[in-house]
């Protein structure tokens, strides 16, 4: 029977042939073997990323600048102190010093599609988020930075850690190490992903990998080692082997956002309205007359939501295409904007916000201020929604994304939460997404249908809120992780405790009920007496409402396995 051998990759074959042919010593040899596997990864992934471009390797080792000339792409080099390189590499060095001297240059012509950074971030004596400003600015549009470096968590830095022994070396002895691959560039900080993440967040790149790699082999060393040691060093690649989180370096893809053009001008913003009733349209286009924000810079875009194909994400994405603004802000004629809304929300979308949202007030006229379920009710904060009467977005980051997602139900109707979904896929993508609290309107939530009619429109929105939290893992705003408001935990503890107190024949379990009839009492007017009846119509209402949303909220949590309550 004949064994089957899994076929190398051609990166393998390649880098492993050139360091058969390499010209070198034994132990400048040995030293490019150790590195080979990080190697071999950070040649795969520039592979990934363009077929051919020009690339920047800062603190480069000979095996990767070989590999990537002979896939053809146009390497250049910053070769820092203590570098090894070949005599015909040489000739690629646009620029040598010590590293800290190399990283402040300032930006020159030279644009490139790929800048490789091998363990630079954490060696720098500068921010690896400036750094990472820096280097955006020498891509082209779209181009990306390959960042390894040895990530905090990594097994020796466990390892170290139990043992009592700092994680970074002294650097009065790490300046005396030897590297004929890699510089030895002694580290001044341990980082991971979700430092890196959040430097890429603030300096407009998207992460799309971060990978963690072997970067060395146990057993292969240019330093003669005891048996102790041989055996330590084994059994430590075989974890990393078995478990990637423990491994030492991880590699980072990250892809420069598109930058926002500057201009003299302030920017066009189109705001979206969505129009139920004509009289609350003509006081919502009066207010938008006071906005601060420049009128010349403003288009009103409305949408007519009363008849016709339902308001959902089909109809918003239109509108979207539609607009001419470089901003699209949505809300609805419920809505009163304060004066300084849109000035506030385009000056808080500066360099990568791409997705703003603010605060919701509920209107003093309100006729149903104990509508309390998410959608239905004021945000003073940020809760991760981007509710359609408040939001704001780049139309070109909107784009980019695909626009909102299109989940409907049989009769066309939106499912609850559509619209909060954009803003937290920007997010994915590397855009910022923020909350702006001086960008804020004024709203009247709807009353519900009299009759009864309101038991059907209320119960399908109760039943709707657990698939979009669901769907859209980020939303906030929930009591307790589970509860979808205050109120309903209220209503929630005063039926648990009116069922225990019948079952166990109990009355003290009543008392759970107290927080929720001291939350609504204050619809119930004590005095004159005449006001009793009245006031008991307004609670059981209230009552019947809360019971509506219990039967729709566990309908859905049901249907979509997400416990709302």
């Amino acid at each position: 029977m004949r064994a089957t051998v899994k076929r190398r990759p051609p990166e393998g074959e390649l880098v492993t042939r050139i360091l058969d042919v390499l010209p070198v010593t034994d132990r400048v040899f040995h030293d490019l073997r150790l590195t080979e596997p990080l190697v071999l990864a950070l040649v795969q992934r520039v592979r990934r990323l363009r077929a051919a471009g020009r690339i920047l390797i800062v603190a480069p080792n000979i095996t990767l600048t070989r590999a990537l000339l002979e896939l053809g792409y146009q390497v250049r080099l910053w070769q820092v102190d203590g570098g090894t390189l070949t005599d015909d590499l040489a000739e690629l060095v646009v620029d040598r010093a010590p590293l800290d001297a190399l990283l402040a240059r300032s930006a020159g012509p030279d644009r490139y599609d790929v800048i490789i950074l091998p363990y630079v971030l954490e060696a720098a004596a500068q921010h690896p988020a400036h750094l990472m400003d820096a280097f955006r600015q020498r891509l082209q549009p779209g181009g990306a930075l390959l960042v390894a470096y040895r990530q905090a968590g990594s097994l020796s830095n466990r390892m170290r850690g139990a043992a009592g022994m700092p994680t970074l070396p002294d650097p009065v002895f790490a300046s005396n190490g030897m590297s004929f691959s890699w510089p030895a560039l002694p580290p001044r900080r341990t980082f991971g992903p979700s430092e890196l993440t959040a430097w890429a967040l603030r300096t407009g790149f998207q992460v799309v990998h971060q990978d963690p790699v072997l970067d060395r082999h146990a057993a292969m060393v240019s330093d003669a080692m005891g048996l102790a040691s041989w055996l330590s060093a084994v059994g430590a690649h075989a974890i990393k082997a078995a478990f990637p989180a423990f491994r030492d370096c991880v590699i980072a893809t990250l892809v420069a956002l598109p930058g926002v053009a500057e201009s003299k001008d302030a920017p066009f913003v189109s705001v979206i309205v969505t129009c139920q009733d004509p009289t609350a349209t003509r006081r919502l286009v009066d207010l938008m007359r006071e906005q601060t924000y420049p009128a010349d810079r403003v288009e009103l875009v409305l949408i007519d939501a009363s008849r016709g194909e339902p308001w959902g994400p089909a109809r918003a994405n239109r509108a979207v295409s539609a607009a001419k603004g470089d901003i699209v802000a949505f809300t609805d004629d419920s809505c009163q904007p304060a004066p300084g809304w849109i000035e506030a929300a385009v000056n808080a979308m500066s360099d990568w916000t791409a997705a703003l949202s603010g605060p919701v007030h509920v209107d003093a006229d309100d006729g149903a201020p104990f509508l309390d379920l998410p959608g239905a009710r004021g945000i003073a904060s940020d809760e991760g929604l981007f509710p359609g009467f408040n939001s704001f977005y780049r139309k070109q980051a909107v784009v980019d994304v695909g626009g909102f997602d299109l989940p409907a139900h049989r009769d066309g109707t939106a499912s609850w939460g559509w619209e909060n979904g954009l803003g937290h896929r920007l997010r994915a993508r590397g855009y910022r997404a923020g909350f702006e609290p001086t960008a804020y309107v004024y709203r009247r939530f709807a009353v519900g249908k009299p009759h009864g009619g309101w038991i059907r429109d209320e119960y399908r929105h109760a039943s709707q809120i657990p698939g979009g939290f669901k769907a859209v893992p980020g939303l906030g705003g929930l009591r307790h992780g589970i509860f979808a408001s205050r109120r309903t935990f209220y209503f929630n503890l005063m039926v648990a405790g009116v069922a225990l107190a019948a079952v166990r024949r109990r009355p003290a379990f009543a008392l759970l009920g107290l927080p929720w009839i001291k939350a609504a009492g204050h619809h119930f007017d004590l005095w004159p007496p005449r006001a009793w009846r009245p006031s008991a119509r307004i609670m059981r209402g209230i009552a019947a409402r809360h019971a509506v949303w219990l039967a729709g909220l566990i309908a859905g949590s049901i249907k979509a396995r997400r416990v709302i309550l």
